[in-house]
C-alpha cells in the first residue's frame, strides 16, 4: 500500500515538471494523498486486545489472536485433550 502512494507521488511528480499539471492542480492532489496517508490505515493509535490486554498490531494483537479474542494455546493440556487424542 505505502509503495502505491510513493510510485503515485513520482508519477504526479513527474507530470508536473513535464508541464502537464499546474502546480495548483499537484497541490491538491498532494494535500487529498496527505490526508489519506494520516487516515486510520496508517494511524498507530496505540490499541489493546481487550480480551488480553496485548498491543494490538495491524488486526491482531502481539500474541496473534484477533481483535476481541483470546485463544489460549491450551490444547495439549490433559484436561482438554478430546477422546480422539
Amino acid at each position: 500500500m505505502i509503495w502505491l502512494i510513493i510510485s503515485q507521488r513520482k508519477k504526479y511528480q513527474q507530470l508536473l515538471k513535464e508541464g502537464k499539471i499546474t502546480q495548483a492542480e499537484y497541490g491538491r492532489i498532494m494535500s487529498s494523498s496527505s490526508s489519506y496517508e494520516k487516515s486510520t490505515l496508517f494511524r498507530d493509535d496505540n490499541r489493546i486486545n481487550p480480551a488480553t490486554g496485548l498491543r494490538m498490531i495491524g488486526g491482531c494483537d502481539s500474541g496473534g489472536n484477533p481483535y476481541g479474542s483470546s485463544f489460549n494455546n491450551s490444547s495439549t493440556s490433559e484436561t482438554h485433550r478430546t477422546r480422539w487424542e
